[in-house]
């Protein structure tokens, strides 16, 4: 296995609304390989409203840990403009923590709660598998 050059795979979880309720995608890597979360991008279909409850949120992890290799909390966002935003914003952590080979990866939303949370937007998880 070459740790230099992974494989990099992006697994879009596209048309969440924040304030839905929660749901679980699950990833599966290439057999045999081990994996990282690179990174999260957020892109809005529709402008988005952080209210003063809980923000909604895309947590990375397995069955045991739902956040074991990342959380990501968009902040706000005016659609169409704002583009992406990457694991350097604010209420985004990616963990160095190693997948194991042929671990499903789950990917569970978190419903934002609270008085004007509002949006739309397309999560996108970046794996290197190596």
């Amino acid at each position: 296995m070459s740790y230099s050059i992974p494989q990099t795979i992006t697994y879009s979880i596209p048309a969440i609304t924040l304030q839905a309720s929660t749901a679980t995608y699950a990833i599966r890597g290439p057999k045999g390989k081990q994996g990282r979360v690179s990174d999260v991008l957020v892109r809005c279909t529709t402008t988005v409203v952080v209210g003063v409850s809980i923000k909604g949120a895309l947590k990375i992890g397995n069955g045991t840990t739902a956040d074991l290799y990342g959380v990501v909390a968009p902040d706000a966002m005016t659609a169409p403009s704002a583009g992406a935003q990457s694991d350097l914003d604010a209420g985004t952590t990616v963990s160095t923590t190693v997948i194991a080979a042929d671990t499903v990866v789950l990917c569970a939303t978190v419903a934002a709660t609270g008085a004007s949370n509002a949006g739309v937007v397309t999560y996108d998880v970046v794996i290197n598998w190596f």
